[in-house]
């Protein structure tokens, strides 16, 4: 409406990608297990070999111990830390507000929120439906 408003007729093209790349790539690794989480430094030293900076998507609620240390050292490489999902039980999204679950769930979203790390997937999606 608002181009109309101006009597724009074309709106001009403005390229996303910085240097005239014709595309980009987006690197994650999901860390899934205790054996996930200990190899991501090692996976580090692949990506940095290529010259690629990923995001590690992590489990933070049951499946193994997710410490500052890590997220430091992830971090401190340039790497991205998200939250895949919090058990990755395929629940997430069916735990209400006001249930049990709903309430460890928005628990453990705020102790990982206090440690800056961005919601992933299906963490993100279950803001969404809550919203809707």
């Amino acid at each position: 409406m608002s181009i109309e408003a101006k009597g724009v007729d074309r709106v001009p093209f403005v390229w996303f990608w910085p240097d005239g790349a014709s595309s980009c790539v987006t690197m994650t690794h999901d860390v899934e297990t205790e054996t996930g989480r200990d190899y991501c430094s090692e996976l580090m030293n692949v990506d940095d070999a290529f010259g690629v900076k990923a995001a590690f998507g992590i489990v933070p609620e049951e499946r193994y111990e997710v410490s500052p240390s890590l997220l430091d050292a992830i971090r401190n490489r340039g790497f991205e830390v998200a939250v895949q999902d919090l058990n990755h039980d395929g629940r997430l999204l069916t735990a209400g507000k006001s249930s049990c679950a709903g309430r460890t769930h928005q628990s453990s979203w705020a102790r990982i929120s206090r440690q800056g790390i961005p919601g992933g997937g299906a963490l993100s999606q279950a803001r969404m439906v809550r919203r809707a």
